[in-house]
């Protein structure tokens, strides 16, 4: 399992904006990810992350001002109102190379939200500022991310439950 962090860089002290699904009032999902808590902990190299922060990375956006993020924002409001709410499934959970996580479905009504949100994203940044675009994106939610390899050899590890 390779480093989460070294996959994505962020040099120290940058902000970026990302469009997430968040999970609050979730309890589903919170009981869901309590369920494999005790097993995460097991294993010193991974780093839960904590019920409270549960999220889904629609689409990292990156740096942005407070104007330029409230003109995304105003752009994004238009490009979901068309699309209904929907029940999510989340499982089984997996390890990936970065850390332990499960999938969403249904994965075209996922899609379906992540092309608009990011449709209007670049509708004000321009694509060319935005990550590569995936060929097909894959909805998951991040249970634990993958530690330091550094941390591993020393062991110094800090588990969140």
């Amino acid at each position: 399992m390779r480093d989460f962090w070294e996959t994505h860089h962020w040099p120290e002290g940058e902000r970026r904006a990302h469009w997430h699904l968040l999970f609050e009032d979730q309890h589903a999902v919170h009981d869901f990810a309590r369920a494999h808590a005790g097993l995460l902990a097991q294993h010193a190299e991974l780093s839960p992350v904590p019920v409270e922060w549960l999220h889904a990375t629609l689409q990292s956006v990156g740096p942005l001002t407070a104007e330029t993020a409230a003109a995304v924002a105003d752009a994004a409001r238009p490009a979901l109102a068309g699309i209904e709410p929907f029940e999510i499934e989340i499982g089984p959970a997996q390890a990936i190379h970065n850390g332990i996580v499960p999938a969403i479905y249904p994965e075209d009504r996922i899609s379906e939200l992540y092309w608009a949100l990011r449709r209007a994203t670049e509708s004000v940044v321009g694509a060319d500022t935005m990550p590569k675009a995936p060929e097909r994106f894959w909805p998951h939610l991040s249970l634990a991310y993958s530690k330091p390899r550094e941390l591993h050899q020393m062991g110094a590890f800090a588990l969140v439950a």
